[in-house]
């Protein structure tokens, strides 16, 4: 059922895994179908990703077919899905500098690489627990008027896509954004630091 859907999920997460998107057990892909989604398992470790861990659930979560627990997160994705009906792919991942820059407040943009595949449109979705129903709503909500990204703050990022591939590639030009805007804020960051040390050293002076 739906083979090719499924490795492409598989091969997808493995290449994620590979280029440190994602960790062992973090992470998930969908791919919208007919009447619901193939979605990428809970619990196992995405490099041993095969076919047959791919999971395919109905918009409620039951699911179809498959022996695996679908992503905690198929919340998020059935939401996405909803409200977007231009979207046959969705990707969630953990990648370290989207994550960084979210804690400092910021969402990769203004670039001219990102300008280019995303606009000015990146969200910056309010941290919530992971795999709940105020996150899915939330990040749906962020990306209802369009977009092919959002960041989820303290958490990671969504990007959309017309196929696996095509969102999996815009969470790597994502990643490669905010690591660029992570280089040019270290200056900046350091100096800040340098002046808060020298201050504590005054005080331990005074």
């Amino acid at each position: 059922m739906y083979f090719y859907t499924r490795k492409a999920l598989a091969d997808a997460m493995k290449l994620m895994y590979e280029r440190g998107l994602v960790s062992a057990f973090a992470g998930n892909i969908s791919v919208r179908l007919q009447d619901g989604m193939a979605i990428t398992p809970s619990g196992v470790h995405r490099h041993l990703l095969d076919v047959d861990d791919i999971v395919v659930v109905d918009w409620e979560g039951r699911r179809k077919w498959g022996k695996r627990k679908p992503s905690s997160e198929w919340r998020m994705h059935a939401a996405i899905y909803r409200a977007r009906k231009d979207v046959y792919s969705v990707v969630h991942a953990h990648p370290r500098a989207v994550v960084a820059l979210s804690e400092l407040g910021f969402s990769p943009r203004g670039l001219a690489e990102t300008k280019l595949f995303f606009g000015d449109n990146i969200p910056l979705v309010e941290k919530l627990p992971p795999g709940s129903e105020k996150l899915a709503e939330a990040t749906s909500e962020a990306l209802r008027s369009g977009g092919k990204a959002a960041v989820l703050a303290s958490h990671g990022a969504v990007t959309l896509g017309r196929d696996v591939w095509e969102a999996e590639g815009l969470m790597e030009v994502l990643e490669e954004a905010a690591e660029i805007l992570l280089f040019s804020l270290a200056p900046s960051a350091a100096q800040g630091l340098y002046r808060r040390k020298n201050m504590f050293y005054r005080l331990d002076y005074l």
